[in-house]
C-alpha cells in the first residue's frame, strides 16, 4: 500500500488504523493469507522506516513465544522474517544470537516459534542468511532430537528449506552436519538426517525423490546413470562413496522408520546396487569397521546387521573384496578398529554359507590366529568369538592350524602372556573341542612352572569341561609337587 502512494509518509496518520488489522491477518488460519500479511509488513518497513513502527519487532518476538497456537507462532515467524529482511544485515546480525539462544529455551512453545522462524528466513533474506548457516545448523540439529514433536517438526521443516535454498551454494557446510547426524545415537536425528540427505542428493541429481518404490529387489531402483554422474560431479567420487556407505549402513538400522527412509534414498539415487557396492566397497568396509568398534552398542548392532545383510544377499560377489579388507584391518594401530575387524569377521562367517567360506580359509585362519595374540585384551576376546564362528565352518582345521601356533607362542617370553590369554578365549567358547588338543602339551613331564600356571588359568574358563580330564592332569601335578622349581 505504501508503494502505491507518491509519498509513503502521507500514510502516517492511518497507521493506527492499518497496523492492528495487518496484525490480525498475520495470525489468520490460512497460510496464504498469513504470507500476504507478512509481505505487507515488510513493505511498510521498507517504505516508511523502522522508526514509524517502534513496537512492531517486540510484538512479533513476543508472539513468536506464544502458548496459544502454532498458527500464531507461524504467522509471527513469517512476519518477522520479512521485517528482518527489510531492516537489513546489521540489525539481523545483532538479533540472531538471541534467536539461536531461544531455540534451546526451556518452554517448548518458545523453541518451536524460533525454529519456525528459520523456515522463512532463507526465503526472505537469501544470501545474507546463508552467511550465518554455520551458526544456525547446531540449533537445527538439536531441535531434531527434541522431546516435543512440534519442535522436531519445526526443526526438520527448517532443514528441508535450508537444503532447498542452499544445497548447491553451501554444500560443504550442509553435508558434514547431515552426515554426522546419520551416525547419531538418537534415532530421531538419524531419521531426520537421512531425509535431509535424501533431499540434498535428489536436488543434486535433478530428481524429485517422490517416486513410490514398493517391493522389488535391491537391484531395482529409480535412478539413472545420468543422475549418478551428476552426484559424482558435484560431490566428487570420494565424498559420494562416503555418503552412499553411510546410507547403506543405516538401511539396517534398528529403527524401522530410519530403515525405510534409508531404503527410499538408496533406491532413488542408486541405479545398480551390486555395481555400486563394488565401487564403494573399501569405503563401506571402513565405515562398518569403525562402527563395529564404536562405543555405542546400537551403532555396533546396526553395522553388524548391515555387514551380515551384505554377505547374505551378495555372498560370493562381495566376499573376495570383504575378507582381504578385514584381514588388512588387523594391522591398524587403533585397537578399537582391530576389535571391530574381529566382530566383522564373526558377522561375515556367521552370514556366509559353509561352502562359500571354504575357499577363504587360507586368509581367515591366519587372521584370527593373529588376532588371538593381539596385545589388547578386548581384541583377543572378540577374536575368541570369531574363532567360535570359524569352528562351525572349518571344524578341526581351525584347531589344527591355530592351537599349535598358540602353544608354541607360549614358549616365548615375549608372547607367552598374550598367547595364554588367546587360548583362554577360544577355550571359553569351545571347551570340549579345544581341551584334548591343549592338555597333552601342558601336562607333558617335566612340568614347568609356566605350564602349571597355564593349567590354572585355563581351568578357570574350562569349568565342568575339565572334569573328564582330571585323570590326565592330576598325576603330572602330583609328580611335579616334589620339584622345587615348579
Amino acid at each position: 500500500m505504501s508503494s502505491l502512494v507518491t509519498e509513503p509518509m502521507d500514510m502516517i496518520p492511518y497507521i493506527g488504523l492499518l497496523l492492528p488489522e495487518v496484525k490480525k491477518v498475520l495470525v489468520d488460519p490460512i497460510p496464504e493469507v498469513r504470507g500476504v500479511a507478512a509481505r505487507a509488513l515488510g513493505s511498510l518497513i521498507v517504505g516508511m522506516g523502522e522508526q514509524i513502527f517502534p513496537d512492531l519487532v517486540p510484538w512479533l518476538l513476543e508472539t513468536l513465544k506464544s502458548d496459544n497456537s502454532n498458527v500464531e507462532r507461524s504467522g509471527a515467524a513469517q512476519g518477522l522474517s520479512e521485517v528482518l529482511a527489510a531492516l537489513g544485515k546489521d540489525y539481523f546480525d545483532q538479533i540472531l544470537p538471541d534467536i539461536i539462544r531461544n531455540c534451546s529455551h526451556q518452554k517448548a512453545s518458545v523453541r518451536d516459534g524460533h525454529l519456525t522462524l528459520f523456515r522463512y528466513l532463507p526465503r526472505s533474506m537469501g544470501a545474507i542468511f546463508q552467511n550465518h548457516l554455520q551458526a544456525v545448523l547446531p540449533a537445527i540439529l538439536d531441535g531434531l532430537a527434541d522431546e516435543n514433536e512440534s519442535v522436531r517438526d519445526a526443526a526438520l521443516s527448517a532443514g528441508h528449506i535450508f537444503v532447498e535454498y542452499y544445497a548447491t551454494t553451501s554444500l560443504p557446510l550442509l553435508l558434514p552436519a547431515i552426515e554426522d547426524g546419520i551416525f547419531s545415537d538418537n534415532w530421531r536425528i538419524r531419521q531426520s538426517s537421512v531425509e535431509l540427505l535424501g533431499d540434498l542428493l535428489f536436488k543434486v541429481a535433478g530428481t524429485s525423490g517422490k517416486a513410490i518404490l514398493e517391493g522389488g529387489s535391491d537391484d531395482e531402483g529409480a535412478s539413472t546413470e545420468a543422475q549418478g554422474r551428476a552426484i559424482v560431479e558435484v560431490l566428487g567420487r570420494a565424498k559420494r562413496n562416503e555418503v552412499l556407505a553411510a546410507v547403506y549402513m543405516v538401511r539396517s538400522d534398528v529403527s524401522l522408520t530410519v530403515r525405510q527412509a534409508a531404503v527410499h534414498v538408496w533406491k532413488t539415487i542408486v541405479a545398480n546396487t551390486p555395481r555400486t557396492l563394488k565401487e564403494i566397497m573399501p569405503v563401506l568396509m571402513d565405515t562398518l569397521i569403525s562402527s563395529l568398534a564404536s562405543s555405542s552398542s546400537e551403532r555396533r548392532q546396526v553395522a553388524g546387521r548391515a555387514l551380515g545383510e551384505l554377505v547374505r544377499k551378495l555372498g560370493e560377489r562381495v566376499l573376495p573384496s570383504i575378507i582381504p579388507i578385514l584381514s588388512q584391518g588387523l594391522k591398524d594401530p587403533n585397537a578399537s578398529r582391530r576389535q571391530g575387524v574381529c566382530i566383522g569377521l564373526s558377522e561375515v562367517m556367521g552370514s556366509a554359507g559353509k561352502h562359500q567360506l571354504l575357499s577363504f580359509m587360507g586368509e581367515l585362519i591366519p587372521t584370527i590366529r593373529t588376532a588371538l595374540c593381539d596385545s589388547t585384551q578386548e581384541v583377543r576376546e572378540s577374536a575368541g568369538l570369531a574363532f567360535s564362528t570359524l569352528y562351525k565352518s572349518a571344524g578341526l582345521q581351525a584347531i589344527d592350524e591355530i592351537v599349535p601356533t598358540l602353544l608354541r607362542a607360549m614358549e616365548d617370553d615375549e608372547t607367552s602372556a598374550t598367547a595364554l590369554d588367546g587360548l583362554k578365549q577360544i577355550l571359553s567358547v569351545r571347551t570340549a573341542a579345544i581341551l584334548p588338543h591343549i592338555l597333552p602339551k601342558l601336562v607333558q613331564p617335566p612340568l614347568s612352572s609356566f605350564n602349571a600356571h597355564a593349567l590354572g588359568a585355563l581351568a578357570e574358563v574350562a569349568g565342568p569341561g575339565l572334569s573328564s580330564h582330571i585323570g590326565t592332569i592330576l598325576p603330572t601335578l602330583i609328580l611335579a609337587m616334589d620339584d622345587e622349581d615348579v
